[in-house]
């Protein structure tokens, strides 16, 4: 007789593809052919085993010779063979097998359901996903299409027209950006420089830029003519630029950068003091002291904004950690207020 034995514990198996011991599905069970009946009774329809014997207990004689007939008729042939009592048909067996061949094509097909619903489940989960993702894409696709058509309407806007140094100062117009001081770029960088090496500063290098331009939108003028220095004391270092007008050479503004606050203070210093002599602000005014005292905007350690004779002073200082460095502007009056970069 077959034997299905389950591949992964040995147990034998009483279904066809399913294992009842470790409980796994068995699609290729090991599959014996067996002629005993070990720790098992022998089926109701044998007499007798080719290894046990005979198990009749005969009544008569007649009866102990057919079984002593029988007995060894058995034990020349097989159990396999065509008139052996295995070949027997018992239809109480036939039953319980097409009973339970029943139950595991029933069980096949309901794992088989439960398969196609696992796969579909998951299918519609990755279209979902696909559609979300579609349609971020498309959102992000319509943002970037109107940022760029605002930059674009900007640019239209704000579209300029450079114009060179020379058609500057032939037209001799001061520009319209920014306010202007009477002191003038040769006045204010001649008392500047030797300022600033009286305090044991020095200047490391130094350059000269213009940018001109007309802003054809609403007409706007900007001319300058910077001038800037690296300038170092004690190892700190900071960069001053000093702005005037192309065409009149009036001082438009200053802008110093570094890390170390005394050190732009008194360069910032230095450059009143050019203005002073160039007699553009007043003569009692006292920079430090106005810098350290009460500002019309205070932004606490961040800076503020404040007015000083004929100066807008803005003192701008990112917070800790930022990598950034602190940024210090005196502008002639009015440029800051005009550009919205600080209020009165």
């Amino acid at each position: 007789m077959k034997k299905n034995t389950c591949p992964v514990c040995d147990q034998t198996m009483k279904y066809p593809h399913y294992c009842s011991h470790c409980h796994k599905i068995v699609l290729h069970p090991n599959v014996q052919e067996i002629t005993y009946f070990l720790n098992e009774r022998h089926p109701q329809e044998e007499d007798d085993c080719s290894y046990h014997g005979s198990t009749v207990q005969p009544s008569a004689a007649a009866g102990q010779a057919g079984s002593s007939g029988r007995k060894q008729v058995y034990q020349n042939r097989t159990v396999s063979g065509a008139g052996s009592p295995a070949s027997r048909k018992n239809p109480a067996a036939g039953n319980a097998r097409r009973a339970k061949a029943s139950k595991s094509r029933i069980r096949t097909v309901m794992i088989a359901f439960a398969a196609a619903y696992v796969l579909a489940s998951v299918f519609s989960i990755i279209q979902t996903i696909v559609r979300k993702a579609n349609e971020k894409e498309s959102r992000t696709a319509e943002a970037y299409t109107e940022v760029r058509e605002e930059i674009e309407a900007a640019s239209e806007e704000y579209s300029s027209c450079e114009l060179s140094a020379d058609e500057v100062r032939e037209a001799g117009t001061a520009c319209s950006q920014f306010g202007h001081l009477s002191a003038t770029s040769q006045e204010v960088v001649r008392d500047f420089l030797p300022a600033v090496e009286r305090e044991g500063c020095s200047v490391d290098s130094e350059g000269q830029t213009d940018y001109n331009f007309v802003y054809e939108a609403d007409g706007v003028t900007s001319y300058q003519e910077n001038y800037w220095f690296d300038i170092s004391r004690y190892g700190e270092t900071a960069q001053v630029q000093l702005s005037f007008d192309t065409a009149t050479e009036e001082f438009h503004g200053m802008v110093v950068t570094g890390y170390d606050e005394d050190l732009m203070v008194l360069l910032a210093e230095c450059a009143v003091t050019a203005l002073k002599d160039a007699g553009a602000v007043d003569e009692d005014l006292d920079f430090r002291e106005s810098f350290y005292g009460t500002w019309e905007q205070d932004w606490g350690s961040r800076g503020g904004y404040t007015q000083m004779s004929m100066l807008d002073v803005m003192y701008w200082a990112p917070q800790s950690g930022d990598g950034l460095e602190n940024e210090l502007y005196l502008f002639a009056r009015g440029y800051m207020t005009q550009e919205g970069i600080a209020g009165e």
